[in-house]
């Protein structure tokens, strides 16, 4: 079912589910950037030691709703525009609230330590090994997590640019040429004995995240099966979902077949929603939906305010037990994620549309 907005519930369900796990992994995991632990046996329960899988569930929906976005715009310009206005507003937020955290609270351990200028990645959406180097210059991101913002933004600029030049079929397939050619690259180029700076040259693609684009491409030809009812895109979309699930990984390490399972485990709970209605009654369940239709600033702003603010407590209150330190913090960043999405976000973009749309028409008139 669709909302009034023209969303689609049960993708909101799912994006509650995806980021829902990458807080277990986060927050509940055995690598806690707090240097906190967790007792071995929450840690070792699937959702929290592989919740990273979450990740992916949000490639399939950026595929599926992205080929909704660009079928509703004219040109690849006005598509790229729309897109920087979507994911633009809440980081810029998401940027100012964290600088202000780490610059107002007493330090604690690394999270004072982040340089001002490390919020420029974010803001401009490209990785900070690509800034690193084109300037020669020591930069990282404010949030480890946003390496899938860079990602999900490279996405946009090949497919967008491509779907109009070629149709989605074209794009999609470029998409596909693209993931395979990164994928096999490396073992090739190491086969034919090639090192140092052969190899060098791969890793800036490698940077860029094309590898997922498999991601991407099975929840576009999901849209489209949906759209058209299609059985052969259907499969189409299953089959590329199950190569990027088992040929990608998201680690630099190799991954077991038991890190493949959740993998695939999501590809089937993606494709199942999309042809069962009981699924979808589901996944509308009203804390899911509301904690996925914030996921986008509650993914911007967990990582480091949410941390610092789970070393606060601990200080604070060092009886509580470790399991049950991240829930009022939990609790706190879907309600600050609620407060960006329903007030903030769209007060900041609806400025911005207004300025740049006084701009475009005084460039208008002056020419």
């Amino acid at each position: 079912m669709s909302d009034a907005q023209g969303r689609i519930k049960y993708l909101d369900g799912l994006r509650g589910m995806a980021i829902m796990l990458v807080i277990f992994s986060h927050y509940w995991g055995s690598q806690w950037m707090t240097n906190l632990t967790v007792s071995e046996s929450v840690a070792s329960l699937r959702p929290v030691r592989q919740g990273w899988v979450g990740v992916q569930l949000f490639f399939l929906i950026s595929g599926f709703v992205i080929l909704m976005t660009i079928e509703r715009c004219t040109s690849a310009r006005q598509f790229i525009y729309k897109r920087w206005l979507r994911l633009f507003p809440a980081m810029a937020i998401a940027t100012a609230l964290t600088v202000a955290f780490n610059y107002s609270i007493q330090p604690i351990e690394k999270f004072h330590n982040t340089p001002w200028y490390d919020a420029i990645p974010g803001l401009i959406f490209v990785s900070p090994s690509l800034l690193q180097i084109i300037f020669q210059i020591d930069i990282d991101s404010l949030h480890r997590s946003f390496w899938t913002l860079y990602v999900e933004v490279g996405f946009y600029v090949v497919f967008g640019i491509s779907y109009f030049f070629m149709g989605w079929k074209r794009a999609a397939l470029l998409l596909l040429v693209f993931a395979v050619a990164i994928l096999s690259a490396l073992p090739i180029l190491m086969r034919l004995g090639v090192s140092g700076v052969g190899l060098r040259l791969v890793e800036p693609f490698d940077w860029l995240g094309i590898k997922f684009y498999l991601w991407f491409a099975s929840g576009i030809f999901f849209a489209k099966a949906k759209s058209q009812s299609s059985t052969p895109l259907f499969m189409l979309a299953i089959l590329t979902g199950l190569a990027a699930a088992l040929l990608v990984s998201p680690f630099p390490i190799p991954l077991t077949w038991d890190d493949r399972y959740p993998m695939i485990a999501a590809l089937v709970l993606f494709a199942v929603a999309q042809r069962w209605q009981a699924l979808q009654t589901l996944l509308e369940w009203r804390p899911l939906l509301l904690v996925g239709t914030v996921s986008y600033p509650l993914y911007l702003i967990h990582e480091t305010i949410g941390f610092g603010l789970l070393v606060l407590l601990k200080r604070t209150l060092p009886q509580i037990p470790n399991e049950l330190l991240p829930i009022p913090i939990v609790a706190l960043m879907i309600g600050v994620a609620y407060w960006i999405t329903r007030r903030a976000e769209p007060e900041l973009r609806a400025f911005l549309e207004r300025r740049l749309s006084s701009r475009r028409l005084t460039a208008t008139n002056a020419a």
